[in-house]
């Protein structure tokens, strides 16, 4: 059905001119309100004058959305489109997911918060949040619309109305690269986490799962890879509760630094 729709009889248009702040466009009436949950339609007549539109529930606790979306922009920069947006409140949001169509085409997911740790939610929160993403796959000479998603816990998708379109004109920079491995996420985890590491030069890596006495358990990565940013889903349904440590190491083969990269994480298994 349509995320975040259970109520059509409810459902409301909202406006707000020149980004300004959501208010009624006015009630729906009888036949305002048509079709079902996974198909609805809201008309609304009597409006003059430039403004954003969305809808939204007519109150009574219909049709709730779990974020209160108040600002989304987009820029393109020498490194990339930056993508700003601001919540005034979220409900158990695990985070964002965003979207992007190109030249008018249809919309894929670009990047999502399970492996893009500044798109993580607040979970439930009352307070503004601010959200940045640059999004550094973009070509000179194209133009890109972005929208975002939020999700639930419960993996629950709430799709959001509000679009901004970028045009590119100039070559992008390419992104440079430092040797990084970040926290595991989620954490605790049961039983999959995923495990992202940035490469600053090709070479030799290895990423292995350690117990808590030191004992090796398990080997994710073992190969030459390109300078870049990776990510690793690691499931651990066979392995029992506790603390792991898990460790990457790097080392360069074609730079003629031939530096070694070595760094060690913890993470619990919780089930």
């Amino acid at each position: 059905n349509t995320p975040g729709v259970t109520n059509v009889a409810t459902l409301r248009i909202a406006k707000r001119p020149n980004a300004g702040s959501w208010s009624s466009a006015g009630a729906g009436t009888g036949s305002a309100n048509t079709g079902t949950i996974a198909d609805p339609t809201v008309v609304q007549s009597g409006m003059t004058g430039f403004s954003e539109f969305s809808i939204g529930g007519g109150g009574g606790g219909d049709n709730p959305l779990p974020v209160e979306l108040t600002a989304f922009t987009g820029n393109a920069t020498a490194n990339g489109v930056r993508l700003t947006w601001q919540t005034a409140s979220e409900r158990n949001n695990a985070g964002f997911e965003v979207r992007r169509s190109e030249n008018a085409g249809e919309f894929a997911t670009i990047a999502s918060y399970q492996f893009s740790p500044e798109l993580r939610g607040q979970g439930t929160a009352n307070t503004t949040t601010n959200y940045t993403f640059l999004d550094a796959t973009v070509e000179a000479g194209k133009t890109y619309t972005y929208r975002l998603r939020s999700v639930d816990f419960d993996g629950t998708i709430h799709d959001y109305p509000s679009v901004v379109s970028v045009e590119v004109r100039e070559t992008v920079s390419p992104r440079v690269f430092n040797y990084s491995l970040s926290q595991n996420y989620p954490n605790p985890f049961n039983p999959t986490t995923t495990i992202t590491y940035t490469l600053k030069e090709t070479g030799s890596v290895s990423l292995k799962i350690y117990d808590f006495l030191g004992r090796e358990v398990q080997t994710l990565v073992d190969r030459v890879q390109a300078a870049g940013e990776y990510q690793v889903l690691f499931d651990a349904s066979r392995l029992t509760s506790g603390m792991y440590i898990y460790r990457l190491q790097a080392s360069a083969t074609n730079g003629a630094s031939n530096a070694t990269f070595v760094q060690t994480k913890k993470m619990m298994l919780v089930k």
